[in-house]
């Protein structure tokens, strides 16, 4: 199994006009339509390298997931399996779009790597979140953030395999919880809360399961905490 995998949030983008290199809520770009392709595979159906996003006619704009050292060395991750996008609107009538790939080499865990990307006036594409990855059963969505911010919340949800208490891998397990607000001074999403639940979730190995999800479950209080920092 992928061990879990810490989540970092760097930022690099610069939005319409205004402040160069700051976004603002209202200079954002339509998201336009575009396909996703997988990963070029090994003989064995394993990825070499990463699934692609390209706007539409012409395929020749796309984002290409970056592959990710392996901790300790001995190779890279690359996420070019199972790509899937989930667009996001903005106040503004502007979209982003939540771009995800996996990498799995035949065991039973997996790895799913982020990517939010935005379109310039430009017509490229710019991701906002390098080195966003969560083990299998890891869940992140974009939330509106009401009154925080004009921009998306990122939450994520994680297993802790708590195997120092005999906790088997398919079982409920407590999630570790991280949401990121945007900051347009500092052209970064930033943390603004991590915390392990005390509730746990999932299960399928024949012991109590939970029946919402952990960001179902978690909403409240995230939206409550992120909602109530300056």
């Amino acid at each position: 199994m992928v061990r879990q995998c810490s989540l970092v949030v760097l930022l690099t983008l610069a939005l319409g006009t205004g402040v160069p290199g700051i976004a603002q809520s209202g200079n954002e770009q339509p998201f336009p339509r575009f396909v996703t392709k997988q990963g070029k595979l090994d003989s064995d159906g394993f990825p070499v390298s990463g699934a692609r996003l390209c706007l539409l006619p012409e395929q020749t704009t796309c984002y290409t997931m970056p592959s990710q050292p392996i901790p300790g060395g001995g190779g890279k991750y690359d996420f070019g399996l199972s790509p899937r996008s989930d667009k996001h609107a903005l106040p503004n009538g502007g979209a982003w779009t939540l771009f995800a790939a996996t990498f799995n080499a035949g065991g039973s865990g997996s790895l799913t790597r982020f990517a939010l990307l935005r379109v310039t006036p430009e017509r490229t594409l710019q991701n906002l979140l390098p080195d966003v990855a969560l083990v299998d059963e890891g869940e992140a969505a974009l939330w509106d953030a009401g009154s925080a911010s004009p921009f998306p919340l990122l939450v994520t949800a994680e297993p802790y395999w708590d195997m120092d208490h005999g906790e088997s891998h398919f079982e409920a397990h407590r999630q570790t919880v991280q949401a990121w607000k945007f900051n347009p001074q500092t052209n970064q999403y930033v943390s603004v809360l991590r915390y392990r639940t005390t509730q746990k979730y999932g299960g399928d190995d024949g012991k109590p399961a939970t029946t919402v999800g952990p960001l179902t479950g978690e909403r409240a209080r995230v939206l409550q905490q992120v909602t109530a920092k300056p």
